[in-house]
This record gives structure tokens, C-alpha cells and sequence, in this order.
């Protein structure tokens, strides 16, 4: 549920810190990983969600977690053919999360995501 935001949410220059990934150790990778969740679950909780839509957001990121590993386990697509697929599941997880949003909750997950 704390990951799901990733896709909804662009956080500025946590994509600098992605493209040098391969360059990092697994001990750096977990501690971005864990910062990024405590961020997501901080706007995730600011969203209000209901019983029934933490379920939904649940089930939806279940799978997304499949296709995105069935991505990435995929030997005939290139690596910059993954990072196409990947980019349109994550379009494609917003856009399905927005969908189960109140209006109230959409505006505030625009402005959350206008802030600096």
C-alpha cells in the first residue's frame, strides 16, 4: 500500500537517484527504499482512504506487482523495453487509482503533488 503512491506521486530527484542505481549498493538501495515508503505513507494517510478503497489500492498494486515482475523477468525485452512497459503499467496503476478517488481526495492528491 506504502509503494502504491510511487505511481501517483513524482517525488523531485528521486529520479537522479534511480538512473545511478546500478552504481549503489544493496545496503544504499534499502535505505532509498525505506525514506520512499515513509514519504508515500505520510501522503497515502493525507488521502484519508476508506476501508473498502485500502482494499482496492491492495488488490491493485497485487496486480501491478505481477505484471511489473513478469516485466522485468522478461528475457526476449530490452532493458529500454522494460523501462517503456514499466512506465505505462505505472501510468496505467494512476490511472486506475484515480478512478476510485472522491473528488475531494483527487484535488487533494493534485496539490499534494504541485507541492515543492
Amino acid at each position: 500500500m506504502l509503494a502504491l503512491l510511487s505511481l501517483i506521486i513524482s517525488l523531485a530527484g528521486f529520479s537522479q537517484v534511480k538512473k545511478d542505481r546500478t552504481k549503489m549498493s544493496d545496503s544504499t538501495k534499502q535505505s532509498i527504499k525505506e525514506v520512499m515508503k515513509t514519504k508515500k505513507g505520510k501522503k497515502m494517510a493525507e488521502l484519508n482512504l476508506s476501508r473498502e478503497q485500502k482494499k482496492q489500492v491492495k488488490e491493485i498494486k497485487q496486480n501491478d506487482d505481477a505484471a511489473k515482475n513478469a516485466i522485468l523477468n522478461d528475457a526476449a525485452l530490452s532493458e529500454e523495453q522494460k523501462k517503456e512497459k514499466l512506465k505505462e503499467l505505472r501510468k496505467a496503476r494512476q490511472e486506475k487509482i484515480k478512478t476510485m478517488l472522491t473528488p475531494e481526495q483527487k484535488e487533494k492528491l493534485k496539490n499534494m503533488s504541485q507541492k515543492p
